[in-house]
C-alpha cells in the first residue's frame, strides 16, 4: 500500500540565468481531470535541461523532462492507469510537471506502464529520447512536426520500408539507440550507422546492421555507406547534429530524401528536394500533441516486447543534489551511450 501524498515535497530550480541549482520544498498539486500524480522514484538528465535557460527566462526554473515512478492519485476521468501502477513519462519546465522533483503532474495519454521487470532507473531513460526519433521519423509535417513516416503501429508501418536503407548519425548516444530501434521495428535494412570503435557491439545490439567510424570525414563516409548500398538513402536521423555531421547526412541523403535534426539546422547550401526536418523532443507542443498521445498509446506494448529496450543508465548520488554535477557533465560532453539518472527520494533533508 502506498504511503499518503505528501501535502509539501522537494523540488529542484534554476535559481537565476547564470545562478545555482537549489532546492526548494513546494506544495504537492491535486490532479485535475484527465491528470495523473506521480511518485518520481527516478529522473533522468537531458542536454535541453541545461540549456533550457536559453529559451525560457523565467526564475526560478523548474527543470526535469524525464521521470518513472508510481501512480499516486489520479483525477476525475482517468481511465488508462490506476493508483500503484508504475509508469514512465515525459514532463516539462514548470512547477506542476517538472521531473526533478518528489511528486510531478502528467496527463493521462503521455504516461506509460512499464514492465515490472524493468527498473524505474531504466524506465526514466526512455521518454525523451524515444520521444526524439518517433516523432522525428512518424510526427506529422507540420513545422517542428516529423517526417510523416508510416508508424510501425499503422497499417503498412510493417512492410512499407522493409529493404529500404536508414543511416542514423550518433548511433551509440540514447536518441541514436531509440532511432535504430525504431528502424528495427520498421524493417529499414540495412541500418547504417556512425560510432566510435568501442561502441560498434553496443549499436549492433540495438539493430544496426552496418557501423562507420564517427570520425570519418564526410567524402570518406560517402563512400563507405555506397560501398554497403548502392540503394539511395532517402532517410537520415542525425542524433548529434552538430554542423559538421549535418553536413555530412546531408551530402548522403539521395534527393526526394528528408533529413531529420535535433539541433537547429545548420546546413549551409540546400536543395529543393532535400527536406530537413528540426524535430522538438517534446509531445507538449502543439505540433507534435496529437502524434504524442498515439505514441504512448502504442509504447507500452513495445516496452513489454522487448521491441524497445533501455539505455544503460548512470545513477548520480544525492537526489536532486546531484543534478548539477550531472549536467555539467552533459555540458562538457563527457557521457558517452548511457543516461545519468537521479533519484528524487535520496535527497537530503534541506
Amino acid at each position: 500500500m502506498l504511503p499518503p501524498v505528501a501535502t509539501q515535497h522537494k523540488a529542484l530550480f534554476l535559481e537565476s540565468e547564470n545562478g545555482p541549482y537549489i532546492v526548494k520544498n513546494v506544495k504537492t498539486s491535486d490532479p485535475g481531470p484527465g491528470e495523473v500524480l506521480v511518485k518520481v522514484e527516478a529522473a533522468s538528465l537531458n542536454p535541453v535541461d541545461w540549456k533550457i535557460h536559453n529559451f525560457i527566462k523565467e526564475f526560478p526554473l523548474p527543470i526535469g523532462c524525464d521521470s518513472a515512478g508510481v501512480v499516486a492519485q489520479v483525477g476525475e476521468g482517468v481511465t488508462r492507469v490506476q493508483v500503484g501502477d508504475r509508469v514512465a513519462h515525459q514532463g516539462g519546465y514548470a512547477v506542476r510537471i517538472a521531473t526533478f522533483q518528489e511528486y510531478t503532474i502528467i496527463d493521462e495519454e503521455l504516461v506509460v506502464k512499464i514492465p515490472d521487470s524493468m527498473s524505474f532507473d531504466q524506465a526514466a531513460s526512455i521518454p525523451v529520447a524515444v520521444a526524439a526519433p518517433a516523432i522525428g521519423l512518424y510526427g506529422d509535417k507540420v513545422p517542428l512536426g516529423g517526417a510523416g513516416l508510416i508508424a510501425p503501429w499503422q497499417h503498412g508501418g510493417h512492410t512499407e520500408y522493409a529493404k529500404k536503407p536508414i543511416l542514423v548519425m550518433g548511433g551509440a548516444s540514447s536518441v541514436g539507440q531509440y532511432a535504430i530501434q525504431f528502424a528495427t521495428i520498421s524493417r529499414f535494412s540495412p541500418i547504417i550507422t556512425t560510432v566510435s570503435p568501442e561502441n560498434k557491439d553496443l549499436a549492433a545490439s540495438t539493430g544496426a546492421t552496418h557501423t562507420l567510424g564517427r570520425s570519418l570525414s564526410p567524402s570518406t563516409l560517402a563512400d563507405a555507406v555506397v560501398a554497403i548500398t548502392s540503394d539511395p538513402i532517402t532517410v537520415v536521423f542525425d542524433a548529434i547534429s552538430t554542423p559538421e555531421t549535418q553536413e555530412a547526412a546531408y551530402k548522403i541523403l539521395a534527393p526526394g530524401g528528408t533529413l531529420v535534426v535535433v539541433q537547429d539546422e545548420a546546413i549551409k547550401t540546400k536543395q529543393d528536394d532535400k527536406k530537413v526536418v528540426r524535430v522538438i523532443a517534446s509531445g507538449h507542443i502543439p505540433a507534435n500533441a496529437r502524434f504524442a498521445k498515439d505514441l504512448y498509446a502504442h509504447l507500452g506494448d513495445a516496452l513489454a516486447s522487448g521491441e524497445i529496450k533501455p539505455c544503460e543508465v548512470e545513477i548520480l548520488p544525492g537526489g536532486l543534489n546531484g543534478v548539477a554535477e550531472g549536467l555539467e557533465r552533459l555540458k562538457n560532453g563527457t557521457v558517452r551511450a548511457k543516461k545519468l539518472v537521479i533519484r528524487p527520494p535520496e535527497t537530503s533533508d534541506l
